[in-house]
């Protein structure tokens, strides 16, 4: 059996309460570490924690912000078709005006070689501007207006020759 020799002299030894101080201190430094390792891995967590929040909040608020700009599209779009339908509703509400653009419709729809550039419906004033390729087109175009007899009138305010051998002409109808 080994036993231990102690080569120091007795008056060397330590005090009973140093040892138990020394036990004591080595017992609150392990407490301590503990304590501060178990902080900073909370507190690792919490950071880490906050700044997955963060960026799932920013995600959120991008994606949110662009549905916002859709929306306002679709709000503006919506604005428009509604006064659209608020016009529509006015003009189709005052007398005589359904008429016209039925009159217009029937001189339309015999004339796919003529393009429509702008026409105005008002109650007292009926403007047209169409375009053909050739002045045969042209031509046959006024004639049927004439032979419908729809209108009293054909007053043709212009007539130009544009190039590439393309005729326009702006008519007033009574």
């Amino acid at each position: 059996m080994v036993m231990p020799i102690n080569l120091l002299p007795k008056k060397f030894l330590p005090k009973k309460s140093f040892i138990t101080l020394s036990k004591d201190l080595k017992l609150f430094n392990y407490i301590a570490s503990f304590v501060f390792f178990a902080s900073v891995f909370v507190f690792v967590g919490i950071i880490v924690i906050n700044q997955t929040r963060i960026s799932s909040l920013t995600k959120k608020n991008d994606t949110l912000e662009s549905s916002i700009k859709n929306l306002s599209q679709v709000e503006s779009q919506y604005t428009l078709l509604k006064m659209r339908a608020s016009f529509f509703n006015e003009i189709y509400g005052k007398k005589g005006v359904l008429s016209s653009v039925d009159d217009f419709e029937k001189v339309l729809l015999g004339n796919s070689q003529i393009l429509i550039g702008k026409s105005e419906i008002q109650k007292d004033k009926k403007q047209i501007m169409a375009t053909a390729a050739n002045s045969y087109d042209l031509g046959n175009f006024i004639n049927n207006m004439i032979s419908q007899g729809i209108y009293k009138e054909i007053i043709m305010d212009s007539f130009t020759f544009l190039p590439g051998g393309a005729y326009s002409v702006t008519l007033n109808l009574k």
